[in-house]
């Protein structure tokens, strides 16, 4: 499940996990990946999206159509969250910090961006504390009993 998990609710998540743990040969391992409640991101965007609501613009800027001006609801969860989620006997293998680039500069300038997420994978350890911080997504590897 890549890039689905913040459009649905936990409840929805919790049926997948479950019904995949049914389907799931011993040993089985699933990769899932989530949106990263506690990322400098998705304060950014949280913080972008209240600006467009008061100020009232998000239509005459066109950003009702981008992710940041959506009525939708979007889940974003903490890996203790996601956790949470798993059936009994499913457990985190492995998670992996993803996507180290920043709203509006991913935008305006996405070569700069991609070298900035670069030189941020260079200067933090990958299992880190500031590269969760610093990554707008999470991959996660669950392990199936067996």
């Amino acid at each position: 499940m890549l890039g689905v998990t913040t459009y649905m609710a936990d409840a929805e998540i919790a049926a997948c996990f479950r019904a995949m743990a049914r389907a799931a040969v011993p040993g089985a391992v699933a990769v899932v990946t989530y949106t990263n409640r506690r990322s400098v991101e998705h304060h950014l965007q949280r913080l972008a999206g209240a600006v467009l609501r008061i100020a009232g613009a998000a239509c005459l800027l066109g950003a009702d159509r981008r992710v940041a001006g959506q009525s939708f609801t979007r889940n974003f969860m903490t890996l203790e969250q996601f956790a949470g989620l798993l059936p009994e006997g499913c457990r985190i293998a492995e998670a992996v910090a993803l996507n180290q680039t920043f709203t509006p500069l991913n935008r305006i300038a996405p070569g700069l961006s991609i070298r900035a997420e670069r030189l941020i994978c260079r200067l933090t350890p990958a299992g880190s504390a500031a590269r969760r911080r610093l990554s707008s997504d999470m991959l996660v590897k669950i392990a199936f009993p067996g």
